[in-house]
């Protein structure tokens, strides 16, 4: 029997073989595969971190629009509080002449009124005139 035995185990071992063979090809297919797959996420990821860069960048562009239009705002909201303190008339030189009247230093109608300094001079010089005159 076992001379019988030997050309069939000699068989069996080539189709185990042959089996083995077959399984590490396959096995080496799917591996290429695999590869060609992480690179091609590789690349998809690549390109998703430079959109994501240029999506950061207008984000910070956009930030920084949004304070200089807060900053313009805040300007705006001062200039209007000076344009309601100068009454319906419009003009602040009214008022200021009853603070200059009441003894105010140049520097509050310049703060209050958003005169000039030369201008808030120019109304002390011209009430100081009115009362010596």
């Amino acid at each position: 029997m076992a001379a019988d035995s030997t050309p069939l185990l000699l068989i069996l071992m080539g189709v185990v073989l042959v089996g083995v063979g077959l399984l590490a090809a396959l096995l080496a297919l799917q591996l290429k595969e695999l590869r060609r797959r992480e690179s091609q996420h590789e690349s998809q990821v690549s390109a998703l971190r430079a959109d994501l860069d240029a999506r950061m960048g207008i984000v910070d562009a956009l930030k920084r629009r949004q304070l200089e239009a807060e900053r313009q705002l805040d300007q705006l909201r001062a200039r209007q509080d000076q344009l309601e303190l100068r009454g319906p008339e419009g003009h602040p030189y009214a008022q200021a002449i009853a603070l200059v009247k009441r003894g105010a230093p140049p520097q509050e109608l310049v703060s209050t009124f958003g005169l000039s300094p030369g201008e808030a001079e120019l109304l002390l010089r011209m009430h100081r005139q009115q009362r010596a005159g």
